[in-house]
């Protein structure tokens, strides 16, 4: 039930990072436990997040032993890629340190 497990744990997710209600976070998608956050300035013009406020958040996930990638053709769309057996427990801590991290933007 791997598959299965993946495709609801990532709909879970996707819906708690969602819940975060930031304003910097302009699209949630993904397939399974493989997301992207598309990060934006303004959700109205949907202008990528600036560098300086992106480095920011790398810095305080990294700080907290989080491992997210910036992806996409302006670099501001986090990757959200787990093991398929990453404990749901493990995920959520995570997407917490995450949240922390766009809540102090």
């Amino acid at each position: 039930n791997l598959i299965q497990r993946a495709h609801d744990v990532g709909l879970e997710a996707q819906e708690y990072i969602r819940g975060f209600n930031s304003p910097y976070v302009g699209e949630v998608r993904g397939r399974g436990l493989m997301i992207g956050i598309e990060l934006v300035e303004d959700q109205a013009t949907r202008a990528p997040l600036t560098g300086e406020k992106l480095g920011r958040l790398m810095g305080h996930v990294l700080s907290h032993g989080v491992l997210m990638v910036p992806c996409g053709r302006y670099t501001n769309v986090m990757r959200v890629m787990p093991s398929l057996t990453v404990p749901r427990s493990l995920l959520f801590r995570a997407l917490d340190v995450f949240g922390r991290g766009l809540a102090s933007l």
